[in-house]
């Protein structure tokens, strides 16, 4: 092989090589877009407050939101991390339940293991397992490009060093 070929070999593939590996300086960044509550109301002997109107309350007592428990005696909240709220549910009875939504509290039932999933929240046509979990994502042509000349890149290190030791034995007289 001409040492002018063999440079241009060693050439042209570097000078596909890209300027940065597109494995390192990778990051990440959590962005929570929505938290919902599942609040349980229950009564001292543990069965739940069913069917009972609740009403949410901001610091100024002002109201939030109200509705009806669930059967189970649960309320489903989207909560606001800025400022403290108060759950309320009474009865016919009297009963009265005041429950204090802070910040702090949600981060304690997050660090005590308290998370549950629900499917029902994710986006339609979406499953937690299997086929379909990630749509399809477009092609991107700068990082095939940057992939393909690093690949040429080494292709043409290799053919340098294999050119190089061919002369070293071609010099010291050594047959291949």
């Amino acid at each position: 092989m001409s040492p002018r070929i063999g440079r241009l070999l060693i050439l042209v593939p570097v000078c596909l090589v890209p300027l940065r590996a597109e494995g390192h300086g990778a990051g990440a960044r959590m962005v929570v877009e929505g938290i919902e509550l599942r609040l349980e109301a229950s009564y001292n002997d543990g069965s739940p407050m069913a069917n009972l109107p609740f009403q949410i309350l901001d610091a100024s007592s002002a109201l939030v939101l109200s509705g009806t428990t669930s059967a189970s005696g649960c309320v489903h909240i989207v909560p606001n991390l800025e400022k403290e709220e108060r759950l309320v549910v009474r009865d016919s009875l009297g009963h009265r339940l005041v429950y204090r939504i802070t910040r702090e509290r949600i981060l304690k039932a997050i660090e005590a293991g308290r998370i549950e999933a629900r499917s029902s929240t994710l986006s339609d046509g979406v499953s937690e397992v299997g086929e379909g979990a990630r749509g399809a994502e477009p092609l991107d042509w700068g990082r095939i490009g940057s992939g393909l000349g690093y690949l040429l890149g080494l292709t043409g290190l290799g053919a340098y060093w294999l050119n190089r030791r061919e002369r070293k034995r071609s010099a010291h007289g050594h047959s291949s």
